[in-house]
């Protein structure tokens, strides 16, 4: 094929280059080619080289690598703009100079100069690239300033919150970081992405609640996953689900753990209203929809959440192991959680009918298995399985090996999601009852003066010199499950009507509401775990507990959670006489203190 004719001149190629790039190989007047540039370098030792071989001193193609490497690299221009705030001029010259190359009349001079300019833009990006992945070896982000050190992140978080870093030396240019996402090939993205996600999540770290610092690294993660290539980078992260860790590392080394790990739980809470939970929350949520929909990273997502649960598993206990993750990463993962699952079912393809009930016995993630159930043993779960499933393997000392059952991405997210909340939302409930007792036991007169206090949870203890100051410790612990999850209205809401949702799932099991209940009890409701039930009652408890403190309406209709107390005398359903016990108070706070009635 003949070589296509050029219409620009190599003086029109190299004034364009020179008033992209801020460089010259021309030192004498005489020697000068009219520019617009006013800042040039002047590459001596490149211009040498080229006079010794008798060639032209014209900017080219051929000559930009050995001209970007001298400006960047020689280490003979420490005076002039460091290297990567040099390039992203350039990168931003260039693309000031495409927009007026639109409006040339000629189009084959319009094709040519645009070619160039856009070479030169990829030039500039492959560099800053170039500069960072070093600096990223050099200057790890958790070692010295991550913001002197990681000017790409800098750039990354002007280009997400513009406004954050209005007046800012280094502004993201137009179209920069839609080249790296777009152009660039793909083991350079993915060694660039792969940094990027380990200096976010290493900013983040640190970050908790009473702060909105953890905005533009959240900002900036959403932002790179919202491209295909950026969504699989991120599941393909050897630190995604880091191997053999145990739930605290989790947290701390993956790429996503620091962001859930952002909470007021365990913070040093003295006097503060301000918290940015549902700024958290909404970002959380985005990120992991974008994963959720994206059918490369789905599995994933599904795979970090569940190991999450195994390796926390101990939480739900009362002396929670060491290596298990922080109590406020699981109150965010289930209010995310919750999030998602209302906008699942929301949807008009949706039903509780979805979920089945079989997944206890042999959820392809989960196991569940092993909870204690409301009332079955394994005896009449293994029969129940083998009469119903045609499909079902040899049963070897008790335990299923395997058994090909398919469950819907719905199915397997409820079960995540009510696992998730009862190592979180309802733990922190849990300890929030704790921390009031050993209160109550250390100080009964000032728990009882701070709690009836108008100010009540904001009240500065660090002005209450006369306070144990284990007590004060236990205070502001206190507070800090008080602002993230009972102040957290929306949280409780969406939990209420999971529960609501769960109950109702419960009572389809026996037919509906309906009285007197079978005599047998349905190997369908028997086998779920009892802690579903018992999570559900908690929960609504405490909500009536703190009603003065909640405020406004937040409760669903309260039928299904009333409909769920014809089990409450039964002992033939619900065995543990504990959970029949809090269906009893759960039934006495309605009907005595109902602040709604």
């Amino acid at each position: 094929m003949a070589k296509r004719k050029r219409y620009i001149s190599a003086d029109e190629e190299d004034r364009i280059t020179r008033k992209i790039f801020e460089v010259t190989l021309r030192k004498s007047p005489e020697d000068e080619i009219p520019t617009l540039t006013t800042n040039e370098i002047f590459l001596e030792k490149t211009a040498s080289k080229l006079v010794s071989e008798n060639k032209s001193l014209n900017l080219c193609e051929d000559l930009m690598e050995t001209v970007l490497i001298d400006r960047c690299f020689s280490g003979e221009f420490n005076d002039a703009e460091p290297a990567f705030t040099y390039l992203i001029g350039c990168y931003r010259r260039a693309f000031e100079q495409e927009k007026q190359i639109n409006i040339l009349m000629n189009k084959d001079l319009e094709h040519d100069m645009t070619s160039i300019v856009k070479r030169e833009k990829s030039l500039a990006v492959s560099y800053c690239l170039m500069i960072y992945l070093v600096n990223s070896i050099r200057f790890p982000v958790n070692k010295v300033s991550s913001f002197n050190e990681s000017p790409l992140v800098r750039l990354l978080f002007a280009k997400v919150s513009p406004r954050k870093n209005a007046g800012h030396s280094l502004d993201c240019p137009p179209g920069f970081f839609t080249d790296i996402l777009e152009k660039m090939d793909i083991s350079t993205l993915n060694l660039v992405l792969r940094s990027l996600y380990e200096d976010l999540s290493r900013l983040v770290l640190k970050e908790s609640l009473l702060s909105d610092l953890f905005l533009q690294p959240l900002a900036a993660l959403t932002y790179l996953i919202e491209s295909p290539q950026g969504a699989k980078a991120l599941v393909n992260h050897p630190m995604w689900l880091p191997k053999g860790a145990n739930g605290l590392e989790i947290e701390k080394t993956s790429i996503l753990g620091p962001f859930f790990h952002v909470s007021l739980i365990s913070d040093d809470l003295s006097a503060t209203n301000r918290s940015y939970a549902n700024c958290l929350h909404d970002g959380l949520e985005k990120v992991l929809l974008l994963l959720l929909e994206n059918a490369d990273t789905r599995e994933s997502v599904l795979q970090f959440i569940a190991e999450l649960i195994l390796k926390n598993s101990s939480m739900a206990n009362i002396h929670v192991d060491k290596t298990c993750a922080s109590l406020g990463m699981f109150v965010n993962l289930g209010a995310v959680m919750l999030r998602l699952f209302k906008n699942f079912f929301d949807t008009d393809t949706r039903s509780k009918d979805e979920i089945d009930v079989r997944y206890v016995i042999y959820g392809t993630r989960l196991n569940l298995s092993k909870s204690t159930s409301l009332h079955s043993s394994l005896d009449e779960v293994v029969a129940w399985i083998i009469r119903n499933n045609a499909d079902a393997v040899k049963l070897i000392s008790g335990r299923t090996s395997s058994l090909k059952t398919e469950h819907t991405f719905f199915c397997e997210w409820y079960f995540m999601t009510a696992r998730v909340l009862h190592l979180g939302l309802i733990k922190s409930l849990s300890e929030l009852e704790l921390e009031y007792q050993e209160m109550e036991e250390i100080d009964p007169y000032s728990l009882k003066e701070m709690v009836g206090a108008a100010s009540f949870p904001q009240r500065n203890l660090d002005a209450e010199q006369d306070l144990d100051e284990e007590f004060q410790f236990c205070w502001r612990k206190y507070c800090s499950y008080i602002y993230q999850v009972l102040l957290d209205k929306p949280l409780l809401q969406q939990a209420l009507s999971f529960y609501q949702l769960m109950l109702t799932w419960l009572v389809d099991h026996v037919g509906g509401f309906r009285m007197p209940l079978p005599l047998t009890c349905p190997i369908e409701f028997a086998c779920v775990p009892e802690h579903f039930v018992e999570d559900a009652i908690g929960l609504l408890i405490a909500v009536f507990k703190y009603s003065k403190l909640i405020g406004g309406e937040i409760l669903p209709k309260m039928d299904e959670y009333m409909n769920f107390m014809m089990f409450m005398a039964n002992p033939k359903y619900i065995r543990n006489s504990y959970i029949r016990e809090q269906m009893v108070e759960l039934l006495s706070l309605f009907v005595v203190r109902n602040p709604w009635a």
